[in-house]
C-alpha cells in the first residue's frame, strides 16, 4: 500500500478479546478514525481519501467500524459533530469506558472505499451452518479454534447476534447505505464464510447499489495469504494485493466534485 499508492498506512492496535470483548475493537477502530481527523494536519491527511481494510475478523471491523462510525457522527450543515449513540448497541454490549478515548472533530470525514478480505458477516447462522456451505470441509478452520474465537469474543453469549456492529450482512438498509460507494471484496473458495460473503455482494450491488468489487480466489481456504513461512511467500498473493491496490488507486483519482 506505501509503496503503490504513495499513502499513509496506519495499523490500528485496537483492543483484543477475551479482556475486551464485542463491541470494544469496532469502538477502537471508530476512536482511531476520529483521532486521526483531529490530528490530520500535522499528519499530512487527506481526509478525503480513506479506506478501511482488513482480514478475516479484521475484514469484519472493516465494515461495521464505518457503521459505527455513522452512529458517532452526526451531519449538520457540512460538518461531523460528535454525538453519543443512540442505542443501537445495548448499555450492556458497549465499550464506552476503560481506555475508550473520543475526539471531537469539527472536519469532514469521507470514508472512500473498504477493501475486506474473507470477512467475517453474519453470526446470526451458527458456525455448523456456516461450515455445511463450505465445498472443502477438509480445508476449514479446525472447530477448536473457532470455538475459541468465539467463546472469547462474544461475551455474554446470549447476545444479539443480529447487531450490525457484530454481524453487517444482515445490517438492515438504511445503515448499508451509509457505507462508501467502492466496496472492495476478496473471499477464497474454501471457506465457510464465503456464501455470506456473496449473500452480503449481491445485497449491495442489487438492493443498495454500490459499486462492488468483488474476486472469489479459487482452490484456497480462510487466511490463505497468511502463510506461516514469512521467507515464502504463497502463490498468487502478490497478484491480489496489486489488485486491491489498483482499485483503490482508481477510488482515490476519482473526481469527487460532481
Amino acid at each position: 500500500m506505501v509503496d503503490e499508492l504513495n499513502a499513509v498506512v496506519v495499523s490500528v492496535e485496537y483492543r483484543l478479546a477475551p479482556e475486551h470483548p464485542f463491541p470494544t475493537a469496532v469502538e477502537d477502530g471508530v476512536d482511531a478514525i476520529l483521532h486521526l481527523a483531529h490530528h490530520a494536519d500535522e499528519l499530512c491527511l487527506d481526509l478525503d481519501k480513506i479506506a478501511v481494510s482488513g482480514f478475516s475478523s479484521g475484514g469484519n471491523m472493516s465494515l461495521t467500524v464505518p457503521l459505527r462510525l455513522q452512529e458517532e457522527l452526526s451531519h449538520e450543515s457540512g460538518a461531523n459533530v460528535l454525538i453519543e449513540s443512540k442505542g443501537a448497541i445495548p448499555i450492556s454490549q458497549r465499550a464506552m469506558s476503560g481506555g475508550r478515548t473520543l475526539v471531537e472533530t469539527q472536519k469532514q470525514i469521507k470514508i472512500r472505499a473498504v477493501v475486506a478480505w474473507y470477512p467475517s458477516l453474519d453470526y446470526t447462522n451458527t458456525r455448523e451452518q456456516r461450515r455445511q456451505t463450505c465445498i472443502r470441509p477438509d480445508q476449514d478452520v479446525p472447530a477448536v479454534f473457532t470455538e475459541l474465537f468465539d467463546e472469547s469474543y462474544l461475551q455474554p453469549s446470549n447476545m444479539d447476534m443480529s447487531n450490525p456492529y457484530l454481524s453487517p450482512g444482515v445490517a438492515p438498509d438504511h445503515m448499508l447505505h451509509g457505507l462508501p460507494d467502492d466496496i472492495i471484496m476478496f473471499c477464497c473458495e474454501w471457506d465457510m464464510l464465503l456464501a455470506e460473503g456473496e449473500r452480503l455482494r449481491d445485497r449491495l450491488q442489487n438492493d443498495i447499489h454500490k459499486k462492488v468489487i468483488y474476486s472469489m480466489v479459487p482452490a484456497v481456504p480462510h487466511g490463505w495469504d497468511k502463510a506461516p513461512n514469512p521467507l515464502r511467500r504463497t502463490p498468487g498473493v502478490h497478484k491480489y494485493y496489486l489488485q486491491a491496490c489498483k482499485e483503490l488507486k482508481r477510488v482515490f483519482s476519482e473526481d469527487q466534485t460532481g
